[in-house]
């Protein structure tokens, strides 16, 4: 009878019935495990009955056309430059979302009457603590007992952080602690959960020392190995161990607060260890030379793949080529990073970087220190694009960015403000040049791609799996010169002035980028490995194609070339860097660097700018209000509709069983809980209930 009464009454009184249910969770966030199998039986039983009204519903209500590109009309990035002002500004409602600088601060921001959604997103920021493993090489000062595993693992297990997190105000609620993988969580499947972990344990710490050989000598008074309560440490041979140094660098102070945390674990060990802080550029050349024995630093890397190991592990990339200062070199080591960066055979190449993750860690070779968060406050009534880590939601974030309801669209203009510190470089508002991370980001909104999460493929950002975007499909190939990817390109991709998007883009683009920007941040990334570009079949078989030879044959070539080299507009920028003579490529070519894009206008649509790109966002010529705010206007021509994708939770293009399930199977959650999914919270409300179920439900079957 329940399930006859549902599919009868209209559409709009669904939602007010659902709400009608007795409560099928317990709220209370002490609630028991037979309430938690009461509840998923119960969201199960929903789900069935869900299903049998998604079939049942009108025909009509399901088909409606949807607004195409994203769902807001407008982002305004506010600049603010005191991060407490833009605080206010949140408060009084004239930024949307803002970066929260106190910790201190979130229980005000999430209370009435602004009941704001403030989110914590991991960084792509990590802090590491460093051991000169094999620098005796250079500096033989350096060396034993650096070079002895267990002292290693020992002086690993004094590294304090989660007392450095809990009681320094710079690292309260800011970071995360990392433990065994050296690549964190965020790397997705390159993260190996298995790995030998350095809690901080003094026992451990003895433990590894007894294990090595080392023996203590306690200080007058004390009859145990307590902190504070050793005198000093003989090797094996029976002779004290000698003084030690910390370096670190004091260009950024949270670097000596982590340096000074463990100095102070080292000596209340019992070694003798002296810090040594210095201005970036003599640290530098010292730790870089190989001459240290603990060090503390950290590392960005802003792409979910392995390759940031080489830098730091690779015996090629010792100083000053790159950033193995400690000399480290192993023959396993070397053929595992030799593995995953050749192979196209992905089990194959996980399976070397976990084995080396698991080297590198059971060796302490370089030990996790900690992950920084970004804290952010958004609009109570802003829904949309929510993600635990910072990798590809800056696209996606402003794609699908909604008002909850009519009333807060219409107070809002349909329009989102981010807060921003200040202008950005115009230098670097160029697509040869965008070397600065915002203006990177910004660039992305406009040219589907520069690491904003989209690209000839976009990453999925839950499985940074790369998926179809400006090419529907794609192949690769080894080649005897390394590899070769072959894109089907969508024949429904315009330019922002109407021109249509084709391989001879493409092409025109990796090539010029070769040319003119293959130094030049994300971008060089997509070309410095170029060989060739061939545009074959266009509209012959149905597909636009084209083909990218790469000199280089792993699984990340793709990610670089379809989602670094964002598509440059052949017919706007080649007659621009032809220069006088209107020739391409020949010496009286102009360096496109040089031009100021932003304020150049569209040859096609003077209320445009060379800042042309494909992408859901256009930047028309006076829309950077200096030292105001910048502002960003949907793009209507666009070939993808934002509102169509807000109910597919993993991102397959369709709304599906899948997403269905993974609701019901979070539904009752909230933040903190067990089976809390961030992305199955569709309206954005802290909570998993019945307005995120009916939300797919009511999607079912579209797809985007």
């Amino acid at each position: 009878m329940l399930t006859k009464h549902w599919v009868n009454v209209a559409a709009k009184d669904k939602l007010k019935l659902v709400s009608a249910f007795p409560i099928l969770v317990a709220k209370e966030k002490g609630e028991e495990e037979r309430q938690m199998k009461f509840s998923k039986t119960i969201c199960l039983l929903m789900v069935a009955f869900l299903f049998l009204t998604i079939f049942l519903a009108a025909p009509e209500t399901r088909s409606s056309p949807e607004v195409m590109g994203p769902i807001v009309d407008d982002v305004y990035f506010i600049m603010i430059q005191d991060p407490y002002g833009a605080i206010d500004a949140w408060k009084a409602g004239t930024v949307d979302i803002c970066g929260v600088p106190e910790y201190g601060m979130i229980p005000e921001l999430e209370s009435p009457p602004y009941d704001g959604y403030v989110q914590d997103i991991s960084s792509w920021v990590f802090e590491y603590y460093d051991w000169n493993v094999e620098g005796w090489k250079v500096y033989p000062e350096h060396g034993y007992p650096l070079n002895d595993t267990h002292f290693r693992r020992a002086t690993a297990y004094l590294t304090n952080t989660e007392g450095l997190i809990s009681t320094d105000p710079w690292f309260t609620g800011f970071v995360r602690r990392d433990y065994g993988s050296w690549l964190p969580e965020q790397y997705g499947e390159w993260y190996n959960p298995n790995v030998q972990e350095y809690p901080y344990d003094w026992d451990a710490a003895l433990a590894e020392m007894t294990a090595g050989g080392f023996t203590y000598v306690l200080k007058s008074g004390y009859t145990e190995p307590v902190p504070g309560g050793i005198d000093y440490w003989n090797d094996p041979e029976d002779n004290p161990l000698r003084p030690f140094t910390m370096d670190t660098t004091t260009n950024w102070l949270y670097y000596t607060h982590i340096a000074d945390a463990w100095l102070t674990e080292l000596q209340a060990f019992g070694l003798d260890v002296t810090p040594i802080y210095q201005a970036w550029a003599p640290y530098q050349t010292k730790v870089w030379a190989g001459d240290f024995d603990f060090h503390v630093l950290g590392t960005v890397w802003s792409r979910p793949d392995p390759i940031i190991i080489n830098f730091y592990f690779d015996p090629d990339n010792a100083p000053p080529a790159c950033c193995n200062w400690r000399r480290w070199s192993d023959t396993e080591a070397d053929a595992w990073i030799d593995t995953y960066t050749t192979t196209l055979n992905r089990t194959e190449a996980v399976e070397a970087a976990w084995n080396l993750l698991d080297k590198i860690a059971e060796e302490c070779i370089m030990a996790p220190a900690l992950t920084w968060v970004n804290i952010f406050a958004n609009n109570k009534d802003l829904q949309g694009f929510r993600k635990s880590a910072a990798w590809s939601d800056w696209n996606f974030q402003y794609f699908q960015a909604k008002w909850k309801t009519d009333a807060a669209k219409t107070a809002h203009n349909n329009a989102v403000r981010p807060r921003i510190v200040g202008d950005p470089a115009g230098v670097d508002l160029n697509p040869y040049v965008q070397v600065g991370a915002w203006e990177s980001g910004f660039l992305g909104l406009i040219y589907d791609s520069y690491g904003g999460g989209f690209g000839l493929t976009a990453m999925n950002p839950i499985t940074y799996e790369p998926m179809p975007w400006l090419a529907e499909d794609w192949s690769l190939e080894s080649v005897p010169s390394g590899t070769k990817i072959t894109y089907y390109l969508r024949d429904d991709v315009y330019w922002h002035d109407g021109v249509q998007f084709t391989a001879d883009d493409v092409k025109f683009c990796l090539e010029s980028l070769k040319d003119w920007g293959a130094a030049a941040g994300q971008a060089g990334q997509a070309v410095n490995n170029l060989w060739k570009v061939e545009v074959e079949d266009v509209n012959v078989d149905g597909w636009n194609e084209v083909v990218v030879y790469q000199n280089v044959s792993n699984l990340f070539i793709l990610q670089y070339t379809s989602m670094w080299g964002g598509m440059i507009a052949k017919h706007l920028w080649e007659p621009v860097i032809a220069g006088a003579d209107g020739i391409y490529g020949t010496e009286d070519d102009v360096d496109p660097r040089t031009i100021p894009a932003w304020n150049t206008p569209n040859p096609i649509d003077p209320s445009l700018t060379l800042l042309t790109g494909t992408g859901p966002w256009i930047f028309y010529k006076g829309d950077w209000h200096t030292g105001e705010y910048i502002r960003l206007r949907a793009n209507r021509n666009y070939f993808k509709s934002a509102e169509a994708s807000l109910a597919d939770i993993n991102f397959d293009f369709k709304v599906d069983i899948k997403d269905i399930f993974t609701v019901a199977k979070a539904f009752g959650s909230y933040i903190g809980h067990p089976r809390w999914k961030l992305r199955a919270d569709i309206n954005c409300d802290k909570e998993v209930n019945i307005i995120d179920i009916y939300s797919v439900a009511k999607g079912f079957g579209k797809t985007w």
